[in-house]
């Protein structure tokens, strides 16, 4: 008789244990997705500003405009050489903003794990550790786009895509991330150049 009631304590505690894990991943993946993807956003668009004021020299040096002898503009040349520089040093610059999250984490309200409306962001927070795993990946935007009659906007841009995913206890939540930085962007007067040197 003794034994069957210990058995039957042990199962009604597992079986709470269970239905409270169930629920705490449950809020801790929508919580977590929302506070990692805030923290993400806010971050590389920082890096990405500060990168782009301390570099404004080779975001200026990276188009030259040919014209001919009439005025009438006849190529634009990219250089290779600092958009690969900048490429490089922008993608660093986000590694290194993005993994500075593994040592933060986000905390949690107690509340927001019991799952209701009337606790949530109530109560002591619950310090979560994370353990990031990202992916970089780099394209770059050339476009001619026609406005009005014979003016043409050229965009260069770089498109960074961040995939991020981050495990944590009870959960892990799995996003991508898109950020443009535009390089340069001139509006053409006349002819579109016969000629492009990337």
């Amino acid at each position: 008789m003794k034994k069957r009631k210990i058995i039957f304590i042990l199962f009604c505690i597992i079986t709470l244990f269970i239905a409270i894990a169930y629920r705490t991943d449950a809020v801790l993946e929508q919580y977590g997705e929302t506070v990692l993807k805030n923290s993400v956003y806010a971050r590389v668009n920082s890096q990405i500003k500060d990168y782009a004021t301390d570099n404004t020299h080779m975001f200026n040096s990276l188009v030259t405009h040919q014209f001919d002898e009439n005025g009438t503009l006849r190529s634009i040349e990219l250089n290779s050489g600092n958009l690969a520089a900048l490429q490089s040093g922008l993608e660093s610059e986000i590694l290194c903003s993005i993994a500075e999250i593994h040592s933060e984490g986000f905390n949690v309200p107690m509340g927001n794990l019991i799952g209701s409306k009337l606790f949530s962001g109530r109560g002591p927070h619950i310090k979560i550790q994370t353990m990031p795993l990202s992916t970089l990946e780099c394209s770059m935007v050339n476009d001619f786009e026609s406005v009005g009659i014979n003016h043409t906007i050229h965009k260069l841009a770089l498109v960074f895509t961040v995939s991020f995913k981050a495990a944590y206890p009870f959960g892990d939540t799995v996003f991508e991330n898109r950020f443009q930085v535009t390089l340069c962007e001139n509006i053409i007067i006349g002819e579109v150049p016969l000629v492009y040197v990337n």
